[in-house]
């Protein structure tokens, strides 16, 4: 059960990586040719995942975050009474 919502989390911080390349991209002036293929790449990830606003990337953002905790719970809970050790856990989020 862990390791499916690591899954869907490496998935969803993929994604959101995605995303913050293709505002960073949108926010530039002049895009080079290799610029102007990562802004398609970028759109097409967003655009085949329901992102298509800011607020879209927020509920991203949030639903990662979600995610996170519940690994965090989960692994929490996983934590053995005779050796005290976890297991490892899910990457922390960065803020944009």
């Amino acid at each position: 059960m862990v390791n499916s919502f690591i899954e869907e989390h490496n998935r969803l911080l993929s994604l959101w990586e995605q995303v913050k390349d293709y505002y960073t991209l949108s926010d530039k002036g002049e895009l080079s040719e290799s610029e102007k293929l990562m802004l398609s790449i970028c759109k097409r990830a967003m655009t085949d995942n329901g992102i298509y606003t800011r607020a879209d990337f927020d509920q991203l953002k949030e639903r990662t975050g979600m995610i996170n905790r519940k690994i965090s719970n989960m692994s929490n809970r996983a934590v053995s009474p005779s050796t005290n050790t976890k297991p490892p856990t899910a990457f922390t989020l960065r803020e944009v």
